[in-house]
């Protein structure tokens, strides 16, 4: 046990580390932290477009990160049994995004849906004012309820360029980052044109990819309720053997321990190979860095 609790205790140092590391990402360090932050990114990344999708800020959901890993370290080390203590560490922190994915996508399903909603409002403003930035405060001022903090820079950002890149940055979407670009370029283009483009083009696609993107969210929502479902009553199971002190025993032993931890690889492999059949198509992202110094060195940002 003490074998345990040592790294048990690694692993949530790793985890400040790497909280460490994303808040001083903006500081200049040496190519040893440089290294560092390149290879945690994909990691930090993921996290922050959960925490983004949950509606969260990254720092509170860093916070609360933290505190589920230090419960399920109680609760490991108030078990005693060594293979059940790393699945309930494992839950906690690699666990945690697969338990809250389903809330996290119906939340960016909604957002989606209104987003094409509001390119539908800009579309109908820009044909009955023929001013872009114009119908962009407007709209702000009365949001729909899952965009209101989405649309916040369009009224506190010094200019158009800057809120609609911040909106961008700040969205972590596919859909959004398309929608706001599309717009940096359209505040040069002819009004009608904007409004052709939006018409018969943009909204069209966005409407079939979210449609597309639900659909094959949906499908792995249903693999991921039936996991989550049959992990419970295994829980539960493992849960009440734990308080027979014949079972507990055995439990503790060394077969107890290799039959746990064999069980535990057969479950998360086959969520694992379910998850790769249904994965759902990733959008290509833009680099917002690119489209920020492009339109620095055009004079424009």
């Amino acid at each position: 046990m003490i074998a345990l609790l040592f790294l048990e205790l690694m692993v949530i140092a790793c985890l400040i580390s790497v909280i460490a590391v994303w808040q001083r990402a903006g500081h200049r360090s040496g190519p040893t932290s440089v290294a560092v932050r390149r290879s945690v990114a994909p990691f930090l990344d993921a996290e922050r477009d959960l925490a983004a999708s949950l509606g969260i800020p990254i720092g509170a959901w860093a916070a609360i990160r933290l505190a589920l890993l230090l419960l399920a370290l109680i609760v490991a080390l108030s078990t005693g049994v060594v293979a059940l203590a790393v699945v309930l560490l494992l839950l906690a922190s690699a666990g945690v995004p697969w338990l809250v994915e389903d809330l996290a996508a119906a939340r960016r399903s909604r957002a989606h849906r209104a987003l094409v909603a509001t390119v539908r409002d800009v579309a109908n403003g820009l044909q009955r004012m023929g001013n872009l930035d114009a119908v962009l405060r407007e709209l702000a001022q009365h949001p729909r309820p899952e965009l209101s903090e989405l649309l916040t820079p369009l009224q506190t950002a010094p200019s158009m360029e800057a809120a609609l890149l911040m909106m961008a940055e700040q969205s972590r979407s596919p859909f959004v980052e398309d929608v706001c670009v599309l717009l940096l370029a359209g505040r040069t283009r002819d009004p009608r044109e904007l409004v052709h483009q939006l018409r018969d083009q943009v909204i069209d696609e966005l409407e079939e990819d979210i449609a597309l993107l639900d659909a094959t969210r949906a499908a792995v929502a249903v693999q991921r309720r039936s996991a989550q479902m049959i992990g419970a009553v295994l829980a539960v199971l493992i849960g009440a053997f734990n308080t027979v002190p014949a079972l507990h025993d055995f439990l503790v032993s060394a077969q107890g321990e290799l039959t746990l931890a064999v069980a535990a690889l057969i479950f998360a492999a086959s969520i694992a190979a379910m998850g790769a059949l249904l994965r759902p198509p990733r959008p290509a992202r833009w680099d917002l860095r690119l489209v920020r110094a492009e339109l620095g060195r055009l004079g424009r940002g």
